[in-house]
């Protein structure tokens, strides 16, 4: 018969290790629950910090909103008073209606279309360079316009209007009181081809002679002919491809004349007396 070994166990022991298992377990249980309560905590708190962000935003923005609205329909931001400055001929009531400007809008709507006034001036009126649109004020609205420069005046059917350095006729008539008598003045042109040829010949004369003719007669015998009413009464006939050349020779001419004469610039230069008949003739 085999004698077994006989192991006594300390029924206490084993106790203790049982208690400290569950023990642990139960900590390790508690830990794992606190992370889950707090990590849930946690989201809870960053939903309820988005949500009233988002609220913020929208209150922010509707305010916003119906302030701008408040605004926009206030007495204050409709325009009162358009100003017109430059371009002194121009009938300022009329260049307000053609610009499409109208009183007690909106002004925003204005600086929103701004160039659209603008260049609408531009193509009704030849004689505007430029057109700006400027704030004159709480609720006025100022029209800056610049005009192209004058090169001579047209008469047309008892009308003066400005020749441009555009190559274009001005829009607006002016009367004879308006003109500057320093510029001369187209008469008797028919057709726009003539006056722009004989403008291309008068801009090649030097300015101080040009300053010394009142009046251009399209009613010449020739198409290349021009003919020139000098400030002092006499008449210069020249052809439209010399006489910025030829005219140079006029202040040497007139010096050896003794009365009002006509100076001819076609072929060669040499004068003559000037009649009555023969300046009717010419068309002065």
């Amino acid at each position: 018969m085999t004698n077994r070994r006989i192991t006594k166990k300390d029924p206490k022991k084993d106790l203790d290790n049982f208690l400290d298992y569950k023990k642990n377990k139960n900590n390790i249980t508690n830990r794992t629950n606190q992370k889950a309560s707090d990590s849930l905590t946690n989201l809870n708190n960053e939903r309820k910090r988005a949500l009233r962000r988002r609220l913020g935003a929208i209150i922010i923005i509707s305010i916003l909103a119906i302030l701008g609205l408040g605004i926009y329909v206030s007495s204050y931001t409709r325009l009162q008073k358009i100003i017109v400055v430059g371009a002194p001929e121009l009938d300022a009531t009329e260049v307000i209606k053609k610009s499409g400007i109208k009183a007690e809008d909106q002004l925003i709507d204005y600086w929103l279309g701004k160039n659209t006034y603008e260049s609408r001036l531009k193509k009704y009126y030849p004689e505007i360079k430029s057109a700006k649109l400027k704030l004159a004020g709480l609720n006025q609205i100022k029209l800056d316009l610049q005009e192209y420069n004058t090169l001579a005046y047209v008469n047309q059917n008892g009308r003066y209007y400005k020749i441009l350095n555009n190559k274009k006729i001005a829009r607006q008539s002016l009367t004879e009181s308006q003109l500057n008598k320093s510029l001369p003045i187209f008469v008797g042109y028919t057709s726009k081809s003539g006056l722009f040829t004989d403008l291309k010949a008068l801009k090649a004369i030097p300015t101080k002679l040009r300053n010394q003719i009142s009046l251009i007669n399209g009613k010449s015998t020739r198409k290349s002919e021009i003919v020139l009413l000098m400030k002092d009464g006499n008449i210069i006939i020249g052809n439209t491809d010399t006489i910025a050349q030829k005219i140079t020779y006029y202040p040497q001419i007139k010096s050896n004349l003794s009365s009002k004469s006509i100076i001819d610039l076609e072929i060669g230069a040499f004068s003559r007396p000037l009649t009555d008949s023969e300046k009717k003739n010419l068309g002065f």
